[in-house]
């Protein structure tokens, strides 16, 4: 179970997030943040080509136009695909954070195992 919470004016600020997960899935919730993480990435690789965007005509108004757009939303470290990419690695980082607290429980990766039928890993 993995609830999100919005921390309001709590202990993580305005608008910031806690999230709780049951112990026993945190390294089910790692590996859906990881699982995440490996969709963002390759959903960016196989588009990032068909993101640019082509003048609508000959003109110089076109052109500017396709090339302001490609500059600021794609190209640009603040544009569309920059932000969408920097999530991976917050997706990683999250993984991570769930396995160490499992490690800290005591618990074992059985998340593989429970995939292929097995019990543990």
């Amino acid at each position: 179970m993995l609830t999100v919470g919005s921390g309001g004016g709590g202990a993580g600020g305005p608008g910031s997030l806690t999230l709780q997960v049951a112990p026993e899935d945190l390294y089910q919730q790692a590996h859906d943040f990881d699982r995440a993480a490996n969709i963002v990435q390759q959903a960016i690789m196989d588009n990032e080509m068909s993101l640019r965007v082509e003048p609508a005509g000959a003109d110089v108004v076109s052109h500017a136009a396709a090339e302001w757009f490609t500059n600021s939303a794609i190209d640009s470290s603040t544009g569309a695909l920059a932000q969408l990419d920097a999530t991976v690695p917050s997706f990683r980082d999250a993984a991570q954070a769930m396995r160490a607290a499992a490690k800290g429980y005591g618990l074992t990766d059985t998340t593989n195992a429970r995939h292929l039928g097995g019990t543990s890993a």
